[in-house]
């Protein structure tokens, strides 16, 4: 969390969110109501394991999420790579490891031809709440991360931050840029990337 402030212009206020537990087999970043098939996005090579829910809010701009990280370690960060982008046409993006999307995908089909996620499941949840970072529930309990996307819909660049020995101790999404200028806030790519 330290570099990302370090490297963005304006005051971020930053809030853990939830605990979680990635499966093996990575993550994808997608928007949260029309995810797919975990093997339809870009699988990023994240620890097993142990996570954080992060966000980085900006104060100035209503408290909204500018900034939404997957933390896996709290080591100094050297380096790190653009590996995706997620298009977003709901306002909103998840965090998902292959069970979660699963599980998001089942949960839809079981509410019926006639019914979707967002009008028959979220919109009870999260349909009036201007700024939604929260571990979000499916109707089956699986649960993952979901976040509003700064100022809505578009496409938003997906970066992992890295350690000394190449680890990976974040994934994020930068939704607001770095600064005034629309730059977005990228890593200095890690040797040989």
């Amino acid at each position: 969390m330290g570099w990302v402030q370090e490297n963005t212009a304006f005051p971020l206020e930053f809030q853990s969110i939830a605990n979680l537990t990635v499966a093996p087999g990575g993550m994808v970043v997608a928007d949260a109501l029309t995810a797919a098939r975990f093997e339809d996005y870009v699988a990023i090579p994240v620890p097993a394991g142990p996570a954080r829910l992060v966000v980085a809010l900006d104060p100035a701009q209503e408290g909204r999420v500018s900034k939404a990280l997957i933390v896996f370690g709290s080591d100094p960060v050297v380096c790190g790579k653009d590996v995706a982008t997620v298009g977003v046409d709901t306002g909103l993006a998840g965090f998902f490891d292959k069970p979660s999307l699963t599980a998001l995908n089942q949960d839809a089909k079981a509410l019926g031809p006639e019914k979707d996620l967002y009008n028959d499941w979220f919109d009870a949840l999260i349909g009036q709440t201007a700024v939604v970072a929260q571990m979000a529930p499916l109707p089956s309990g699986a649960a993952f991360p979901m976040v509003s996307t700064g100022w809505g819909d578009g496409s938003y660049p997906v970066a992992t931050l890295n350690g000394a020995s190449g680890e990976v101790l974040a994934v994020y999404v930068d939704f607001m840029g770095r600064g005034d200028d629309g730059i977005w806030l990228l890593p200095q790519p890690c040797a040989g990337a």
